[in-house]
């Protein structure tokens, strides 16, 4: 699948087209019933994500906060009572609604003075042409990664490569950024290809050149400097293995 994007996303955006398909989308109603049974934050969002049709962004501290299960079924809800029940359920987390996509983080700023976070690491116009999704975010991790100094990517596979590049399958999406924060880039390849994007940080983040650390969603390894930085992108439906914890 080829997906073509009209607009530019990212910092100077020009044209309202995402904002209000997604708006369009959060009136919609679903019809009949739906039923969640999460974990906790993340495992809720991945569920809910493929019925709802909604391209999401999550930025979760791994802390007793967001590990509360959710259990709760609806019956004809918009797709903003969902989300907004859901996100009702965590008070240390808000979403904000932009570039066409639902991102949820914390409702303050947690490591305020501590560090900057990934997602906000300025990059230059990035440009992405008929290119599959682990490509892109592959791309958008050796840009990353320089904040940490790195000597050499590590080569993806098993949980680390994994998590630093994503998954997608075969679907391909074109999309042009103007210069912005990394943030922009993981939402615009959420919309155009249909996915959540999840960046996760210990409680006690350590900083490398002012950056936080990352951690991994589903198990409590450190991820070592020479993997910093790490993200997990999920198609919608697909759940994350194991328990954030």
């Amino acid at each position: 699948m080829v997906l073509f994007l009209n607009s530019v996303h990212g910092q100077g955006l020009e044209s309202g087209t995402d904002d209000r398909a997604l708006e369009n989308r959060l009136n919609a109603r679903l019809e009949g019933e739906m039923h969640v049974d999460g974990r906790d934050l993340v495992h809720t969002i991945t569920q809910i994500s493929a019925r709802l049709a909604v391209p999401f962004g999550l930025e979760v501290i791994k802390n007793q906060e967001m590990l509360v299960p959710f259990s709760r079924t609806w019956f004809n809800a918009t797709v903003r009572q969902v989300i907004d029940d859901v996100v009702g359920a965590y008070p240390a987390y808000s979403a904000q609604y932009g570039d066409g996509v639902i991102e949820i983080k914390p409702a303050r700023a947690v490591f305020a003075g501590k560090g900057t976070s990934i997602l906000d690491m300025h990059i230059e116009a990035f440009t992405v042409r008929n290119e599959i999704v682990a490509s892109v975010s592959r791309r958008l991790h050796r840009l990353a990664e320089r904040v940490f100094a790195h000597e050499k990517m590590p080569e993806p596979g098993g949980e680390a490569g994994s998590l630093a590049i994503g998954a997608g399958g075969s679907t391909r999406v074109t999309f042009a950024l103007r210069p912005g924060p990394i943030r922009a880039a993981l939402n615009a390849l959420a919309m155009e290809a249909n996915q959540v994007w999840v960046v996760a940080y210990p409680e006690e983040p350590e900083t490398v050149n002012g950056y936080l650390e990352t951690a991994y969603v589903n198990t409590n390894n450190r991820v070592s400097k020479e993997l910093q930085p790490v993200w997990l992108t999920l198609p919608f439906g697909i759940e994350i293995m194991g328990r954030a914890r």
